[in-house]
């Protein structure tokens, strides 16, 4: 399978700027797919990432919902890069 934008959705969104006391300087985002983990961590998989607003340190629940049965990971933004694509490639990794 491949990426689908409509499936990343914000859930909870960064307040305040991280300097500020009480202020949460990360975001949760929920992305579902029929790709495994796996897939979904290979670099640059998300290609839209600086125009939906994902952020290095982001948090994404990744729900896998192929055949009967659901996975749920959890895994943090380590990279949006704009250099090689204006709106943003992600990375991220899976977190234990």
């Amino acid at each position: 399978m491949a990426y689908a934008t409509g499936s990343l959705n914000c859930d909870f969104p960064r307040v305040g700027s991280g300097d500020d006391a009480g202020s949460l300087s990360s975001a949760q985002w929920c992305y579902v797919s029929d790709d495994a983990v796996a897939t979904v961590i290979a670099a640059a998989y998300i290609d839209d990432a600086f125009d939906k607003g994902l952020k290095v340190d982001d948090r994404v629940v990744v729900i896998d919902s192929t055949g009967s049965s659901e996975t749920i990971d959890y895994c943090l933004v380590t990279v949006v890069d704009t250099s090689t694509n204006a709106s943003g490639d992600a990375t991220l990794i899976q977190l234990a």
